[in-house]
């Protein structure tokens, strides 16, 4: 009887334990968490890193501070399931857009899976995003999210964000302990394959008038990495993509394109096209053939040539360039944008004066460009067309280049060139001005001057609505009158003519007298 009471009581404890283990088993799974640590540094990602979800050891590169991300989790998923894991794979080698995570869901097989937000965390000085804890058994999705970053030590702008990427909680890796083995881990890390891109743009606009060409050089040194994971470098990592885009200035047209990559000149049609069908806009895309020679490492360069139309209103001339170095960029609209360059041109009014600054009209002036830091040293060839002074004394000169700023940065004071502004025909009544006025033209914009109603008091009158600046865009040119010349000795002359008149009368009357004598007598 004791023996089977033992037995019993063996067996029932044996049945709890069992029972207690099983139930342990899974309350230990249901409540098992994890975490999700995204590391973010400048420039390309080491190749030798392993991205198998270990913390790697990174050296040569500087930590990206700042950066947004945000970790969503994709409901009705569980990873204990195997139909769930098969999904999960599905959605891993998926190629993820922002407009998917915009979207809220993921579909797979007509299935919708929602994403549901659980973080959002910017990277620290150490360029990491840590997210927990985190559901275990769960399938996330992680998203940067370069419009809400603030990086720091370099440029929004500059940086190509990585395209969204899954992480399974557990992960699962290579057991170090056990050669061969597998083993599952709860808490992951994340290298995204994305970089720091230079692009930049210049301009080269020397002597640049209405109707004169001009050019924008787009300069990219691409960092291109190991995107799909398959061990190597090559075109397929951009997604089979690279394009510059250039939205030209609207008084500016497009004329023509050259392309180099690496020094080397590229063959347009073989290695780009050039598409100007958006009105204004140049894009530059490099075909398989191109994109190969990309991918070989080394500067790309466009340099755009355009032709100056007209002046802008407010004198700029002013734009950047977008430049998409894969296909994820140029789908979701987020290239890399190049800096800001300006072209600055004005007009010059020139105000003829006499005494006591009387409005002169009739005055002919010619315009020149200084070839040094005055007239006197010389100047160049005359600028558009002879302009004549108005009934107001106005003479406009439109479309200059500002004196002090070309090729997109400001002149140094002592390399600034003038203009030279020549008299070639003087007021009646007046001297020609022997030498040509210098003015350094320093406000740009356009100025408006109605022929022979606009004063010149109306157009420097200071204030909000001053268009004339005297030393910045605006002259007055003073004439003189010529000399009294003397009627030197009129009055002898006058006298003469009197004289000689008297002695001609006398001897008209001393003739017919004479005359008349001869007749008597015969």
């Amino acid at each position: 009887m004791l023996r089977r009471f033992v037995v019993f009581v063996s067996g029932f404890a044996a049945l709890l334990g069992g029972l207690c283990g099983v139930l342990c088993v899974s309350q230990a799974v249901a409540d098992e968490t994890g975490s999700i640590h995204v590391h973010k540094y400048k420039g390309a990602p080491d190749a030798s890193l392993k991205h198998d979800g270990t913390e790697q050891s990174v050296s040569g590169r500087d930590p990206l501070e700042g950066i947004d991300f945000d970790v969503y989790e994709v409901t009705g998923l569980d990873l204990k399931k195997n139909d769930d894991v098969k999904v999960a794979s599905q959605i891993g080698q998926m190629k993820l857009t922002a407009a998917q995570v915009a979207g809220g869901k993921i579909t797979v097989g007509g299935t919708d899976y929602v994403l549901e937000k659980k973080y959002s965390v910017k990277t620290g000085a150490d360029g990491k995003a840590d997210f927990a804890p985190l559901t275990g058994y769960r399938v996330y999705v992680v998203n940067e999210d370069l419009a809400a970053s603030a990086p720091v030590g370099v440029d929004k702008s500059q940086i190509t964000p990585s395209a969204p990427f899954t992480v399974n909680l557990p992960f699962t890796v290579k057991d170090g302990d056990n050669a061969g083995k597998t083993k599952q881990v709860f808490d992951v890390h994340v290298y995204p394959k994305n970089a720091v891109n230079t692009f930049t743009k210049a301009v080269e606009d020397a002597g640049l008038g209405v109707g004169g060409e001009f050019s924008y050089t787009l300069s990219a040194t691409p960092v291109i990495t190991d995107t799909d994971g398959d061990g190597k470098v090559d075109a397929a990592d951009l997604g089979g993509w690279f394009s510059f885009r250039d939205k030209l200035p609207g008084n500016v047209s497009y004329k023509s394109v050259r392309v180099t990559v690496n020094g080397a000149e590229a063959q347009a049609d073989a290695d780009y096209t050039v598409d100007t069908a958006t009105a204004g806009t140049v894009e530059i895309k490099f075909t398989p053939a191109g994109i190969a020679k990309v991918v070989a490492g080394g500067e790309v360069k466009a340099v755009v040539t355009a032709v100056f139309a007209k002046t802008a209103e407010n004198g700029l001339t002013e734009n950047e360039a977008e430049f998409f170095p894969n296909k994820y960029t140029h789908d979701q609209g987020r290239g890399v944008k190049s800096n800001k360059v300006v072209t600055k041109h004005g007009d010059i009014v020139v105000h003829k004066t006499g005494a006591a600054g009387a409005d002169l009209a009739g005055a002919e002036f010619e315009i020149h460009r200084a070839t040094g830091s005055d007239c006197a040293a010389g100047y160049g060839e005359r600028i558009g067309e002879v302009q004549t002074s108005d009934a107001k004394g106005l003479v406009k000169f439109s479309g200059l280049q500002l004196s002090d700023w070309v090729n997109g940065k400001s002149v140094e004071a002592g390399q600034v060139k003038p203009y030279c502004v020549k008299e070639v025909k003087a007021p009646s009544g007046y001297q020609l001005l022997p030498e040509p006025v210098a003015v350094k033209l320093t406000k740009e914009g356009m100025v408006e001057v109605t022929p022979g109603t606009t004063d010149w008091a109306g157009l420097t009158s200071g204030g909000q609505n001053a268009k004339v600046a005297v030393g910045k865009n605006g002259v007055t040119v003073e004439n003189y009158r010529n000399s009294a010349l003397p009627l030197t000795g009129a009055a002898g002359i006058t006298l003469l003519s009197l004289a000689g008149l008297v002695i001609l009368s006398a001897g008209v009357y001393a003739a017919g007298g004479f005359r008349r004598k001869e007749k008597k007598t015969a």
